[in-house]
């Protein structure tokens, strides 16, 4: 009799620790699903923003900023009740304070595609006459910089500024969640709290 009541407990116990596990496993599934889902939420909010043409390559970039300290947290967490998303700037903060991303269009910028410079226009569309099929043989090359008033009643040309140092090797290279393809991302990496976004 104590046997089975030994045998009893114990198989109790396994089916408490396997149904304890599959939850945690769940809940983890379901916020790296709400999590992609806000992301592409952002994402295609701010790509529409900047066109609506739906044959039209819209090219954002994003960074993170994560928070260091107790202090830094508490900041995010006053940032996510104050902060309002805009038509050039969209944001996705962690419930927790941990970090937060800011979302924003890749305007003026040179993107290198198979041997061949293209550019962004003054709103992030890619200017392109051939589709592109994988937006992950775009490479972030460099921008282009806009003129003060007295150089463009000079008529003098943009100047560039390539990105071989700036932007690392690997933030260089876009990617996409959309399955239409329009939408190019860039990860511009990590900036700390208080730092200016990278690309105005």
């Amino acid at each position: 009799m104590k046997k089975n009541l030994n045998t009893s407990y114990s198989l109790l116990t396994t089916f408490l620790l396997i149904f304890l596990i599959s939850g945690c496993k769940g809940g983890g599934e379901d916020q790296s699903q709400d999590f992609l889902k806000s992301i592409k939420g952002l994402e295609q909010t701010l790509a529409d923003s900047i066109s609506q043409d739906k044959k039209a390559i819209k090219v954002v970039g994003y960074h993170t900023y994560k928070a260091q300290t107790e202090e830094e947290t508490a900041k995010i967490k006053e940032l996510a009740q104050i902060t309002e998303n805009t038509a050039t700037r969209q944001y996705h903060f962690a419930g927790d304070g941990s970090f937060y991303r800011v979302y924003f269009p890749i305007a003026d910028a040179i993107i290198k595609y198979e041997q061949r410079n293209l550019s962004t226009d003054e709103k992030g569309v890619l200017i392109s006459t051939s589709s592109i099929a994988d937006l992950t043989v775009l490479e972030l090359a460099g921008r282009r910089l806009r003129l003060t008033e007295e150089e463009k009643k000079e008529k003098k040309e943009r100047p560039i500024q390539f990105l071989r140092t700036t932007v690392p090797v690997e933030k260089k290279t876009g990617s996409s969640l959309h399955e239409d393809n329009k939408i190019c991302v860039f990860n511009l990496g990590e900036r700390k709290l208080g730092d200016p976004i990278a690309w105005q």
